[in-house]
């Protein structure tokens, strides 16, 4: 925190409650993380994943033993379009539960996860890139059918659940009721209205790159140039920085010129141009 009381800029998103034991000790309480592509909500949820495990090592004892009853109290994975069953394989997989080479009825892998989330004393499940899932969500479909076994972990292993991905996540989860009423939402987006937090953060990332500017990179004009190229996305600075360093960083600096001499499109503007394609980032 600096000299006005500005949080670090990670902070500013993920800490959105006054202790961590609220979402730790309460299942019916979530989050929902809503933000475009590269706007840095993987970041925060890692951080935020390692705040509350390092809280939940200090804080979740047994008063009689000392020691640590949750094995696993916090999991995350990355979600994918693959449906309900392989998303209950996937988290055996995190619970390190055995799995059987049969097949088997999704209700009976269903009471697996279950037992085995109680059995590891989790108490929260962190999805990304949520989006992945819901593909033609309607009620009844299979992606419905997950969210509603999302419901289920929460109210039989007594989970918190941190949902995070872009706008079409929460029209989504607000087709099932038990779940959009357990999470609170918070969006994420360019609009970065403590300009200096942003200077800050430019600093911190040319500092572990290793790049320096003529003038810096942080600097104000400069700042304004990336905001604007970048419209404010955490990945998208990160990224544009990387691009400088590769055409430009045998020089020692960047100047301001050299960001007229990079294959960069806007974010916004590269939605436009690829629609219909795939995995198209720079303009030739």
């Amino acid at each position: 925190m600096d000299d006005k009381g500005n949080k670090p800029f990670y902070k500013k998103h993920y800490n959105q409650y006054d202790s961590n034991d609220l979402l730790l000790d309460h299942r019916h309480v979530g989050m929902l993380l809503i933000g475009p592509a590269n706007s840095g909500k993987t970041s925060i949820l890692r951080k935020f994943r390692a705040d509350i495990i390092n809280y939940a090592k200090e804080n979740i004892e047994d008063k009689e033993k000392h020691e640590v009853t949750s094995l696993q109290p916090v999991i995350m994975l990355n979600t994918t379009p693959a449906g309900l069953r392989i998303f209950l394989i996937n988290l055996l997989r995190k619970l390190h539960t055995p799995i059987c080479e049969r097949k088997g009825q999704n209700d009976e892998l269903v009471l697996k996860v279950t037992e085995a989330l109680v059995k590891a004393g989790t108490r929260m499940l962190i999805l990304d890139e949520f989006q992945n899932v819901l593909a033609g969500v309607s009620p009844g479909s299979k992606q419905n059918l997950l969210m509603q076994t999302l419901v289920h972990f929460s109210n039989e292993a007594g989970l918190s659940l941190v949902i995070a991905g872009t706008d079409d996540v929460k029209y989504a989860i607000g087709t099932v009721g038990a779940l959009s009423s357990r999470l609170h939402a918070f969006h994420l987006d360019g609009n970065w209205r403590n300009k200096k937090l942003f200077q800050r953060m430019i600093g911190d990332l040319t500092t572990k790159i290793g790049i320096t500017g003529k003038p810096p990179l942080y600097d104000s004009e400069t700042a304004k140039i990336i905001y604007r190229l970048t419209e404010g996305l955490i990945g998208e600075v990160a990224d544009i920085i990387n691009e400088l360093l590769y055409y430009h960083g045998h020089k020692g600096y960047i100047a301001l010129e050299d960001f007229d001499n990079i294959p960069w499109v806007k974010p916004s503007e590269r939605r436009v141009a690829t629609a219909g394609r795939k995995n198209i980032k720079y303009k030739k």
